[in-house]
């Protein structure tokens, strides 16, 4: 515990109980002083953070006055965020309506989008134009209404039609809860973005014809999902325990006669953790959890009365991070004079970073793609980071040589490596990016091209004098996900075409080259996942319907797949920041590795949102939810990738939950509905009313109980009141949050999202402000405690006033005199 030892975290406020700086301690070696990293953070009149610093560019600031805040934010007189300055994403400018509604935004790329919104403030049109694009359409919405849209399929009021930058879905039947019970996706004829135009018919010759590819769903009365039928007739079956957690998945491939259990028996603990699942070859994987604090203790697969097939132990320091994970599984084996126990162990720095890491790898260059089971040597790897936690050195001892150097640029988060041996300049930093911070060159020779939603779409791997470029481009939906992804290649006599489409559950892989057809179907269930590849065209092997059951660590990444025997088909181990260190066995059609994320021909991993380099152990491009984790918008997994996962690029979280299911699988929350902010201060309201009646009863049992309920009536209310003031601060916040409206994901529009969960996740980011109140009472709280039970307080100053407004209640109650209470707060 010596590198832990006098290192806390200690936050300082201002006068009005405002978060002014954060001052972290930081050691790595034992006998090394701890120094501090500070977090700055400056407020506005209003108590808005304005302008944020990391530790870095806080104390570059002091021997460099040019050097810039991380994020300066300028917000209108209604709150909202008109202007965001970052120097990892640049600047965006925001121009709000009189409804809040987003009519126009900029950003430092010179884009500029515009929409249009009916009389319902509904977005029917989004308009997109850049410095060297003119301007396009590149969204319609069509709602239904009276004459255009059936009732008797619930398509009054809903988004019936969506015409986006990859094609149009068309919603064809709702259920009464508005989940959408049918949909069909229909794709562009050409790659390109299109320019939608207002007619339908005119809309319509831009798409492939045909009847496109039709999805089902059936739900439950609370709106679990019960069935999916894909767009190939596959149907998907889930079965659900009495509180409506999963508890079987099935599938009937189009042309069976009766459906086949992939995934049973799953079990949950009191704590909803899952404890047990069963994977239709056979194999059952139980998970032992510790009573102490529930982290999750031992993984275990394998058929009964056979051998284990993995058997993951996990240990764990006093905070939860892991210190090691062995797979007892695996024997211990010798090569090259070591002996090569198949464990892997972290240590961390004082802030919880991975500082280096032990394991074992492939024992050489060509042993890591290789059936080479013997050839297998320890590693070590050590991490560098500097002040605002760019990872920029990693040193790699053993068989490999995954080892890379990273410079940063001087104002930002922006890294580039090291190449012949030196550190680029800062031109060559500022040319490897562009103004929102998307990287343009990982390598020399390989171009990544952006589209104006800071989307990644199009790679140049090879590029050829006569133009004749391989290249593999990407297609996003409104909402930012991708839906397609085309790889071409230059032959001497012809061009070779593979696509992927991607639908819910399904993918549809071409390959014009061999003339192949097949289909991917991903079957998911609380532990592992299924993947069947259906082939369409005749199975080069002559066997159809290939399953592979694809088991994961405590992260979700995939280390073990099996055949529906149970047979080993591949054997994976990851280095702790994604890197590959081994492969043993068959790897033909697998696609998915690190945290169960697809790994495309460029190297990069697809979240959903933006796009991993294991190799750089960095995000690619800032992250589009802006400051969810951090000031660093480059950083992946919080330099601890053995604890946190990231599940679509945009948040971070624990990866132990990874094991916990206490959820139905519903769209709507388990819980009771929520209350409002009327409800509750009608329901305290009375509660001190009848509280004040009964305290005058002659029962003293009586009086003695109404008193205590108003007195707890007025605790509630004033701990509301609290709450409100904290989130309208930001002071429960570290680092402030200072989103643009707009800004839900690559695609930059929340109001736009016809996803209703991914828009309740940014449309609200402080979340349910009576949540917010913290263990302990704050002075400011005492002293409006005080002044709500103290009998100088007119009877006329309802604390009702309080919870609806409490800063303009503070400011009255101040001009009559109460201690404590200045101008200022």
């Amino acid at each position: 515990m010596g590198i832990y030892r006098k290192t806390p975290t200690l936050e300082g406020y201002d006068p009005r109980g405002l978060p002014t700086r954060t001052v972290d301690y930081w050691r790595v070696e034992e006998l090394c002083p701890a120094q501090a990293r500070i977090h700055r953070v400056a407020h506005d009149a209003a108590g808005r953070a304005v302008e944020q610093w990391d530790p870095r560019l806080w104390a570059l600031q002091m021997i460099d006055p040019r050097a810039p805040a991380n994020v300066l934010t300028v917000y209108s007189l209604s709150g909202q965020v008109l202007r965001s300055d970052s120097v990892d994403a640049g600047t965006r400018l925001a121009l709000p309506g009189l409804g809040a509604q987003v009519l126009f935004d900029w950003d430092s790329r010179g884009t500029r989008r515009d929409i249009t919104h009916d009389s319902l403030l509904r977005p029917v049109a989004v308009f997109e134009e850049g410095e060297s694009q003119s301007r396009r359409c590149v969204e319609r919405f069509v709602y239904g209404q009276p004459g255009m849209g059936d009732p008797l399929q619930n398509q009054l009021g809903q988004v019936i039609r969506h015409d986006d930058p990859a094609g149009s879905v068309l919603f064809h039947a709702f259920a009464i809860s508005a989940q959408c019970l049918e949909n069909s996706r229909h794709y562009t004829v050409e790659l390109n973005t299109p320019d939608w135009p207002e007619p339908i018919d005119d809309r319509q010759r831009l798409l492939e014809p045909g009847e496109g590819a039709i999805s089902h769903w059936r739900f439950g009365p609370l709106g679990q999902v019960l069935e999916q039928t894909d767009a190939r007739g596959n149907r998907h079956g889930c079965e659900l325990t009495l509180d409506g957690r999963l508890r079987a998945r099935h599938l009937q491939l189009k042309d069976d006669p009766a459906a086949q259990t992939l995934i049973s028996d799953i079990q949950y603990n009191a704590e909803g953790q899952v404890t047990q699942e069963v994977a239709g070859n056979g194999v059952r994987t139980t998970l032992t959890y510790r009573p102490e604090d529930g982290r999750l203790k031992e993984r275990r697969a394998g058929k009964t009365g056979s051998e284990l097939l993995q058997q993951l132990i996990y240990d764990y320091d006093p905070m939860g991070n892991v210190l090691s994970i062995e797979d007892k599984a695996i024997p211990v084996r010798y090569f090259a004079n070591q002996r090569i126990d198949p464990i892997s162990r972290f240590n961390y720095d004082s802030q919880y970073r991975l500082s280096d890491a032990t394991g074992w790898e492939g024992g050489g260059p060509d042993a890591i793609r290789h059936s080479v089971p013997a050839a297998v040597v320890n590693y070590r790897q050590a991490y560098r980071y500097d002040d605002g936690g760019n990872l920029l050195q990693l040193i790699h001892v053993g068989g490999q040589s995954p080892g890379h150097q990273l410079e940063a640029a001087r104002y930002s988060n922006r890294c580039l490596s090291w190449r012949d041996g030196a550190p680029p300049t800062e031109a060559e930093i500022a040319a490897a990016f562009d103004a929102r911070g998307n990287l343009l060159e990982p390598d020399r020779g390989r171009r990544l091209h952006w589209d104006l939603r800071n989307q990644l779409v199009s790679v140049t791997p090879v590029q050829r004098q006569s133009g004749l470029d391989d290249c593999e481009s990407y297609h996003y939906d409104g909402a930012g996900l991708r839906v397609r992804k085309v790889h071409q290649w230059q032959t001497n006599a012809r061009t070779i075409i593979a696509e992927t489409r991607y639908l819910p559950g399904l993918e549809l892989h071409a390959h014009a080259g061999r003339d192949e057809r097949r289909q991917l179907i991903t079957v998911k269930g609380a532990l592992n996942t299924v993947r069947i590849v259906h082939w369409d065209s005749p199975p080069p092997s002559g066997i159809n319907d290939r399953f592979s059951y694809d088991f994961t660590d405590h992260l979700g990444s995939i280390s073990l797949r099996l055949d529906d025997a149970g047979l080993l088909l591949s054997l994976e181990v990851f280095y702790p920041f994604g890197g590959t260190a081994l492969i043993d066995g068959d790897i033909s059609y697998k696609n998915f590795g690190y945290l169960g994320k697809e790994l495309d021909a460029t190297g990069f991993y697809y979240f959903g949102f933006r796009y991993y380099s294991a190799g750089l152990q960095r995000w690619i491009n800032p992250d589009p939810a802006e400051h969810v984790d951090g000031l660093n918008r480059y950083w992946a997994m919080r330099n601890n990738p053995v604890f946190y996962l990231d599940r679509d690029g945009l948040v971070t979280e624990p990866g132990h939950q990874a094991g916990r299911d206490s959820r139905p699988i519903s769209g709507r929350s388990g819980a009771l509905p929520a209350m409002s902010v009327e409800t509750r201060g009608k329901v305290i309201e009375g509660a001190q009313v009848l509280g004040k009646t009964l305290s005058y009863a002659k029962n003293p049992l009586v009086g003695a109980l109404g008193s205590a309920l108003e007195t707890g009536a007025r605790l509630v209310e004033i701990r509301d009141a609290q709450a409100q003031m904290s989130s309208r601060q930001g002071s429960h916040i570290n680092p402030q949050l200072s989103r643009m409206p707009f800004s839900a994901g690559p695609a930059g529009l929340i109001g736009l999202r016809t996803d209703p969960v991914g828009a309740a996740r940014f449309d609200n980011p402080w979340g349910n402000t009576l949540e917010l109140s913290s263990s302990s009472l704050s002075p400011l709280a005492l002293q409006m405690l005080q002044a709500g039970f103290g009998s100088a307080a007119p009877e006329s100053t309802s604390m009702a006033v309080i919870a609806e407004d409490p800063l303009a209640t503070a400011n009255r109650r101040n001009k009559r005199g109460l201690p404590g209470l200045s101008a200022q707060q």
